[in-house]
């Protein structure tokens, strides 16, 4: 019994080095819907906003646009390289979309998008909405995403955050 524990001790350590060695990997990284802000200057776009365990709820008015911004959880600062963001929200219609897309690292925007991306699913689920990024991003301050939500339907419609988050698989960035 005592030969076989030193063995189990052994292996046990080797494999502890093993995994010490190999590169890290930081992979995906979320932040909670109920992280998310609605930008104050959208406050009179809004009819109400619930903040709750599931998320952000958001009812916007009728014709009217709101950003919300999230932050992006990351593993470290300085030396992490995001290639890829997400979005896991509903919305209560097809007519309510998001238009455009920006991502900070603090206060420096390094990439935009514009489109529209409907978080409709025809049920109550959620939907995930991916971005690249284009390249890895070398990530040095607070990490962020910011959205514009438009309700081009006939009556206040809502919009509901679940997370949001980031892929840090990424290896060296292209541009820092």
């Amino acid at each position: 019994m005592h030969r076989l524990f030193k063995g189990f001790l052994v292996f046990a350590l080797l494999a502890v080095l093993a995994f010490a060695a190999a590169p890290a990997r930081a992979a995906w990284f979320f932040c909670h819907g109920a992280t998310a802000v609605i930008q104050p200057s959208s406050l009179s776009s809004i009819t109400s906003y619930d903040v709750a365990g599931w998320g952000l709820r958001v009812l916007i008015k009728k014709g009217k646009s709101v950003w919300i911004h999230a932050p992006l959880s990351n593993p470290a600062l300085g030396g992490t390289y995001a290639n890829e963001i997400q979005l896991i929200w509903r919305t209560a219609a097809n007519n309510i979309y998001i238009s455009n897309v920006d991502v900070y690292d603090g206060s420096v925007r390094f990439w935009l998008a514009s489109g529209n991306w409907h978080g409709y699913t025809g049920s109550s689920a959620y939907k995930a909405t991916n971005w690249k990024l284009g390249q890895n991003w070398k990530i040095s301050r607070g990490f962020g995403m910011s959205f514009l939500v438009i309700n081009k339907g006939s009556k206040d419609q809502e919009v509901t955050i679940a997370s949001a988050g980031a892929n840090f698989d990424g290896g060296p960035a292209t541009k820092d």
